[in-house]
């Protein structure tokens, strides 16, 4: 069952209705994802992903660092800075540990693998903070180098989840 504020009891035999009128009935995942206004004690989530999703979105963002190259550095400094003071960034995430001390983001579903740690993703113009809290932006320039580092993270992002990542 999915939990969101905007369900309660209203007389609807063995389910509740949605507060923001997108359905009556159980709250489930297939209905819940699609809401844009969905919380959980107040605070607005982002739809839980699937692997698959997750997957589509990240060759997505490698596809834009390939085509576009990376973000600038203004872009990117600007990007952690946000992220350094979000309390949804750890150090150490699921038994994986950022020596550099800026971790990964807890919300975005990318996992512990080492490129998504944020020192990485700040630097992918075709990423967006899950939590709305920056955008995508214009890449510097397409270069050979991004194009080898994009398909280079592909494959290395590949190597964790077949050991185990």
């Amino acid at each position: 069952m999915t939990k969101c504020d905007h369900w309660s009891e209203c007389g609807i035999t063995s389910g509740g209705c949605c507060a923001a009128g997108h359905y009556g009935g159980s709250p489930s995942l297939g209905v819940c994802r699609q809401c844009p206004h969905r919380q959980v004690n107040g605070a607005v989530i982002d739809a839980e992903k699937s692997k698959l999703e997750l997957a589509a979105q990240y060759a997505r963002a490698e596809l834009t660092h390939a085509t576009q190259g990376p973000a600038s550095e203004a872009d990117a400094a600007a990007r952690l800075a946000i992220c350094m003071a979000c309390e949804h960034r750890a150090v150490e995430y699921k038994g994986q540990t950022d020596a550099g001390g800026v971790g990964f983001c807890t919300k975005c579903g990318c996992g512990n693998n080492p490129l998504a740690m944020l020192t990485v993703k700040v630097t992918l113009a075709g990423v967006e903070c899950p939590l709305a809290k920056w955008g995508k932006v214009k890449g510097t320039g397409a270069s050979v180098a991004s194009a080898v580092d994009a398909v280079a993270g592909v494959a290395k992002s590949i190597i964790h989840k077949l050991s185990g990542g």
